[in-house]
């Protein structure tokens, strides 16, 4: 899994005297499921005044090679060379400050990303309106998402001589999904319009994350043109969610609609399964324990970043980082579900999303519609625990 988000911030000043131009610049490589930053290109003093023909296009060329790069999410003030959170993006980073840093918690490190096939607001509009017409129109034959979010509980560095020291502790969460155009045909337009008809809709994949981690990191100077880091991370797994390739079809017999769903899906996460053996149901129900606000020691994993920066004269600077080479694994408190049994119609329940004004058959709006199939889905469900460890690697 692999986020995608662009970064590209420029400065230009001008002096009475010649021209100064600093251009800091973000590349962020994914080549082979390996993250690779170069980071800080530095021009500090131009000796030779520049033509205005020649900046435009020196910062076109620029604009240019980043409109091409995908990263992870991270946030702009991690580059600040005054920052000293710029080292959750590279652990070479130096401490410049020479003192002891505590991050205020959450403010010290906040970054959001998404990454979609269609824009937010092709669902959503003004006053959070929503339309699943506008939304399908949108779409290509494959809907297609990415989205990251992490958030910084402490942060603390401190530089001694040639070293630097950290230790951070965060919420990190990700989810990545894919899913074919006519799924969302039937939430759009209902129930009524497929009586009769066998279709196939397409598969959908869905995948999420979410964990807290510890990751204690050492940076050295080796020589003034070179600094070297290493930071290990240790994971608490919260919550993971893991569907892939299921399938969704529409069959009809002489009075009912049967929605077929093919797959399964893993669930796991402070939860509880209860099992209904009168009504032939599944029902998850919340189940925190304190470990869960804190660390929870049963679902694991281990990260390791590695980061090197290199200063090859005193106007630039290149990092080179490798982040997030782990997994994390899964099996306290998961459970397995498989689609058994399909959902079913009858012609009592049939309705339609089209038009509100329309009485026969009923109007039902398409989110109501997504919580009652949601809530069928407890009777179509073989839950059970899970045996193995399920493992899922981190987007590099």
């Amino acid at each position: 899994m692999q986020d995608n988000s662009k970064y590209a911030i420029f400065y230009y000043n001008r002096n009475c005297f010649g021209t100064r131009l600093k251009a800091v610049s973000f590349f962020i490589l994914i080549f082979t499921g390996i993250k690779v930053n170069f980071t800080r290109l530095f021009a500090e003093t131009m000796p030779v005044c520049i033509k205005n023909k020649e900046k435009i296009f020196f910062i076109f060329l620029l604009g240019l090679l980043v409109s091409e790069i995908s990263a992870q999410e991270s946030g702009s003030l991690y580059y600040l060379p005054e920052v000293s959170q710029w080292s959750l993006d590279n652990p070479a980073m130096q401490n410049h400050t020479d003192k002891l840093v505590v991050g205020m918690p959450f403010l010290s490190g906040v970054s959001w990303q998404w990454n979609s096939s269609v824009p937010i607001n092709a669902l959503f509009s003004k006053g959070f309106a929503y339309s699943f017409h506008r939304f399908y129109d949108t779409l290509n034959e494959q809907g297609k998402m990415q989205t990251s979010a992490g958030a910084t509980v402490f942060f603390a560095s401190f530089r001694h001589q040639n070293y630097t020291f950290s230790l951070s502790v965060s919420e990190r969460a990700f989810s990545e999904g894919i899913f074919d155009r006519e799924i969302v045909r039937i939430i759009r337009d209902g129930t009524k319009d497929f009586y009769g008809k066998n279709e196939y809709l397409g598969e959908a994949s869905m995948f999420l994350t979410h964990y807290r981690e510890i990751a204690p990191g050492v940076s050295k100077r080796l020589h003034k043109d070179l600094d070297v880091g290493v930071r290990a991370k240790l994971l608490f797994g919260k919550l993971h969610f893991s569907g892939e390739d299921m399938s969704f079809a529409v069959e009809a017999d002489q009075e009912n609609l049967l929605i077929q769903t093919e797959g399964n899906f893993i669930f796991g996460g402070a939860l509880r399964h209860q099992r209904d053996t009168i009504r032939k149901s599944s029902t998850f129900y919340a189940d925190i324990s304190p470990g869960n606000y804190f660390f929870q020691p049963r679902n694991l994993g281990v990260a390791l970043d590695l980061g090197v920066v290199y200063r090859p004269n005193k106007f630039s600077e290149l990092s080179l980082s490798f982040t997030d080479a782990g997994l994390l694994g899964f099996r306290h408190k998961t459970f397995e579900s498989v689609f058994s049994r399909p959902v079913i119609y009858s012609e009592k329940d049939f309705y339609q999303s089209v038009d509100e004004g329309v009485t026969e058959p009923r109007y039902l709006e398409p989110r109501q519609a997504l919580i009652k199939f949601g809530d069928s889905l407890a009777y179509v469900l073989d839950v059970n625990k899970t045996n193995t460890r399920n493992f899922s690697t981190l987007p590099l």
